[in-house]
């Protein structure tokens, strides 16, 4: 998942340390969605794509909807297993679903 920071307009991994089926939801929901069709883990990978870095959960973070999921992220220090996640409708037919991957 790629995170874009509205103050420098940068995109950032999110790691999957601390990550849940809730967080997927949360993200799910919070655009629009509702509800998460999966959640993966993808290794750390040396990549040549144009990202800047990672971004982690906060340490004890508890999940409050009056929060924007950024207000729970922090600068990861190394790189990390990351979160993809597909959002999908319950409302609509299989064949006309649109899917949000984020990664």
């Amino acid at each position: 998942m790629f995170i874009n920071r509205k103050e420098s307009e940068i995109a950032m991994k999110v790691c999957s340390d601390g990550w849940t089926e809730t967080w997927s939801n949360f993200v799910c929901q919070s655009l629009g969605f509702t509800e998460t069709k999966t959640t993966n883990f993808r290794p750390s990978e040396n990549s040549t794509e144009s990202f800047g870095g990672y971004l982690k959960l906060k340490d004890y973070s508890t999940l409050n909807s009056s929060m924007s999921l950024t207000g729970y992220l922090e600068p990861a220090l190394t790189s990390c297993e990351t979160v993809e996640i597909k959002c999908s409708s319950k409302h609509c037919k299989i064949l006309f679903c649109i899917c949000v991957i984020l990664h």
